[in-house]
């Protein structure tokens, strides 16, 4: 993760102008989510509560010889064993994770050359300052502001964000796609997913217009569900054809280095840190850190072939920096 140490992965040039914000080299890692202690305990605290409101009730029903004793001894059980299976399951290793972020964090500090640090320990470094800039997996807290919040978590160790940020579980997928020494043209970048989501919107129309007819129509408030659905394929559309895109298309172009956006507006690979992972439905999710904004796309897995398309322009091995520089008059 510093400079004078790359991390596990793929290396990559440097970021050519004065422009570029990281160090250049690619990093893997597992993300922790010490985060999310707060709400394992809150769902520890619930578990307990509807255990007890379940237990006074059957109480109250056995003295009232309605009820067996079995059935509280039973309904203690388990709610006994949910609780057991949040603390051991989920809360105990978040909080293994937290302890690991803070031993890696007191060693970096108490040592001058990040190059001297434990083999390991810049990318659990790495990992507890996404998780505190609120960069998780699948969602980004404030996405405007991430990068800056990155930094400066990172700039307490003395080190500069990796170009690229992988998740360990799609990295070797990733960094198996082939790299082209040849300049490609740009292109449209297209995913399946978005065309999923033609799909799904499409299959749910017909789904809540059957319901809505066979019920009598009723309730009614199917019917503004039909409404809203077909306002959004409608919209969706017009969109489309606005920009004389496929409906595969994410509205963006790729090209060598760099990606531009339907309003024109164009960013670097240098200018960027580039988070790889997985999110909560299992797709392919690539966000895009740039300092005033974050840039999101979506995949159905590392070998649909427009992400494949999009990463050898993205992580091409000669970006062209001239390329986002405005024409001269």
């Amino acid at each position: 993760m510093s400079e004078s140490r790359p991390q596990t992965g793929e290396t990559r040039p440097g970021a050519p102008g004065p422009r570029g914000i990281h160090g250049g080299h690619t990093a893997v890692i597992r993300w922790p989510k010490p985060g999310d202690e707060p709400v394992l305990w809150c769902a520890f605290a619930g578990v307990l509560s509807c255990g007890l409101i379940v237990h006074a009730v059957m109480l109250d029903e056995i003295q009232n010889g309605t009820m067996s004793r079995w059935w509280a001894w039973g309904s203690g059980a388990v709610f006994s064993i949910l609780a057991v299976v949040v603390i051991r399951y989920f809360i105990l290793p978040v909080r293994a994770q937290r302890r690991l972020v803070r031993a890696a964090r007191r060693r970096a500090l108490a040592a001058s050359d990040p190059g001297k640090w434990r083999e390991g320990d810049a990318e659990i470094i790495l990992a507890g300052a996404l998780c505190d800039a609120g960069i998780g997996p699948s969602g980004t807290r404030s996405p405007r502001t991430a990068l800056k919040r990155l930094t400066r978590e990172l700039d307490r160790f003395g080190i500069r964000p990796p170009g690229i940020i992988f998740d360990a579980r799609i990295a070797s997928e990733v960094l198996a796609i082939e790299r082209t020494e040849e300049l490609v043209e740009p292109e449209p970048v297209e995913s399946k997913w978005t065309q999923g989501q033609w799909v799904f919107s499409a299959c749910m129309l017909v789904v809540l217009v059957t319901i809505y007819i066979l019920t009598g129509h009723r309730p009614h408030v199917l019917a503004f569900l039909c409404s809203f659905v077909i306002f959004d394929l409608a919209y969706k559309l017009v969109w489309v054809v606005r920009h004389g895109l496929g409906l595969r298309s994410t509205g963006m172009h790729a090209g060598v280095g760099f990606i531009e956006g339907s309003n024109g507006s164009r960013i670097g690979s240098w200018e960027v840190v580039t988070l790889v992972t997985y999110d909560r439905g299992e797709n392919l999710r690539v966000r895009l850190l740039a300092p005033d904004r974050t840039v999101q796309l979506k995949f159905t897995s590392a070998a649909d072939p427009g992400f494949i398309a999009f990463w050898q322009r993205w992580n091409h091995p000669h970006p062209r920096p001239e390329l986002l520089e405005p024409p001269a008059r």
